[in-house]
């Protein structure tokens, strides 16, 4: 009967599809020159397309990947996060990013960053996704190595007693290290306003830190130490502060970093050294000052020959009072220890010693050590102890008023003659003796012997042990 033909323009969608094309063989075209990993995906989620860095790092044929497959090539320990946070995208919309180990052809799995975005329409309908695959490893590492240095940098500075801080001198802020807060006394923190720190710093050292205008005009000392009143306890603590300027353009300060450190210990030490110092210029002082005094009335009226022997025994009983205060680092000595120790070098089977505890000063018990080699020097001589029948009896005792008594007492010797002249013995048993004492002394020239009673308050402090 007839051919019925119908024909229609189809010069748009043709030239639509062209333009598809075209811009599917750009997209293509820049994927292919990207170095990252690049992939689409439809609007379920399954991947449909990778470019060639993909398969080249994975060693994956190409649509081995393809649907759910890329989960083959992704860290089994990431691999359920990664697919969890790809399906809420997918269902949300919402971009997708994470981080998760691949897989590379030689079985090493390096961490990557993932992201990607879905492709809408203008009337916001989603076509299909668009990610990219990012290696982050060597960057991973890096901060890895950055943080574990901070941590070594930061478990050293504690060891170590150090705390770190950085101020900004336009607004005062102080950013510190948690030590640094503590050494402070403060909870930990962020960050705090300079003045709060200055608050804490004790008044008279206010000229020692620093203040607003020596940070702004950077002439505030660079190493500085000052006392703080910790807030949290209340105690005074030595600090030491160090810093240094960050400058800008201009030359002008803009931030301190800086280092801090609690040297208490340090300054107690140097306090207590000082005061060693000064304790040992003392004594040797009056060592040699009662030296020279031995020496002075020992060679006043004798020959060289029996002065010399005369001084050395004196020397001698210096040295062993010395000897009993080093043990108790010159803090105190028994009395019992002083006198057994001066009377050494005499007949002991012939001495007598009795008397309680009594703790002696240094001063004390040195004039107490000459003052008994003077009369046991004269007893072996001229007293009691120059017979084979003569005897001494030292004593001491603390009566009810708190008064001491010690006694020096002869017998058996020869008639006793008082001496004509006063020497040296004589001057350093009553006044030397009897000064330091802070009482007096008497001396008795009687027929049976000599006895010398020192008098004189009981010394305070408890005695320590008897040397053995």
């Amino acid at each position: 009967m007839g051919i019925f033909v119908e024909g229609s323009d189809v010069t748009e969608r043709i030239l639509a599809e062209r333009d598809v094309r075209d811009r599917e063989a750009q997209f293509r075209t820049f994927a292919e020159a990207m170095p990252n990993h690049v992939w689409t995906a439809r609007t379920d989620g399954q991947l449909d397309w990778f470019n060639s860095r993909v398969y080249q790092y994975s060693g994956a044929q190409p649509g081995e990947l393809d649907g759910e497959a890329w989960g083959a090539i992704v860290h089994p320990d990431d691999l359920a996060g990664a697919a969890a946070r790809w399906s809420e995208s997918v269902y949300t919309g919402a971009p997708y990013e994470a981080e998760f180990r691949v897989r590379r052809f030689d079985g090493t799995y390096r961490w990557h960053l993932v992201r990607a975005v879905a492709l809408a329409d203008a009337e916001g309908k989603i076509g299909r996704w668009l990610g990219t695959n990012t290696d982050i490893e060597d960057q991973r590492q890096t901060l890895q190595r950055l943080a574990e240095s901070e941590r070594r940098f930061r478990l050293s500075q504690n060891a170590a007693g150090i705390a770190s801080l950085e101020l900004d001198i336009a607004s005062g802020t102080v950013i510190g290290s948690d030590f640094f807060w503590q050494l402070w006394g403060l909870s930990p923190r962020a960050s705090e306003h300079i003045s709060v720190l200055e608050a804490i710093v004790l008044p008279e050292d206010r000229n020692v830190r620093s203040t607003e205008e020596t940070r702004q005009n950077g002439t505030a000392s660079l190493k500085v130490d000052y006392r703080i009143r910790r807030p949290d306890s209340g105690e005074i603590r030595w600090l030491s502060r160090n810093i240094e300027f960050v400058h800008d353009a201009d030359g002008r300060p803009v931030k301190m970093f800086g280092v801090v450190q609690d040297v208490t210990d340090r300054k107690e030490a140097e306090a207590r050294q000082n005061m060693l110092t000064h304790e040992l210029e003392h004594r040797i002082k009056n060592i040699l000052a009662m030296v020279s005094a031995i020496a002075a009335q020992t060679l006043r009226n004798a020959d060289l020959e029996t002065a010399a022997a005369t001084f050395s025994e004196r020397l001698r009983a210096l040295s062993n009072a010395h000897d009993i205060l080093t043990r108790t680092r010159w803090t105190a000595a028994a009395l019992g220890d002083v006198v057994r120790s001066a009377v050494s070098p005499l007949p002991a089977e012939r001495i007598a010693i009795s008397g309680p505890d009594v703790s002696l000063g240094p001063k004390m018990a040195l004039s107490l050590a000459l003052a008994i080699n003077e009369l046991g020097t004269n007893a072996l001589k001229y007293g009691a102890l120059s017979t084979e029948t003569g005897r001494v009896t030292v004593s001491w005792t603390i009566e009810e008023d708190a008064t001491m008594l010690w006694r020096w007492s002869e017998d058996g010797g020869p008639p006793v003659v008082p001496p004509k002249r006063r020497g040296f013995g004589r001057f350093l048993i009553e006044r030397v003796l009897a000064a330091d004492f802070h009482g007096k002394v008497g001396i008795e020239y009687l027929p049976k012997g000599v006895e010398v009673i020192l008098t004189a308050p009981a010394p305070g402090e408890p005695a320590p042990n008897r040397l053995q």
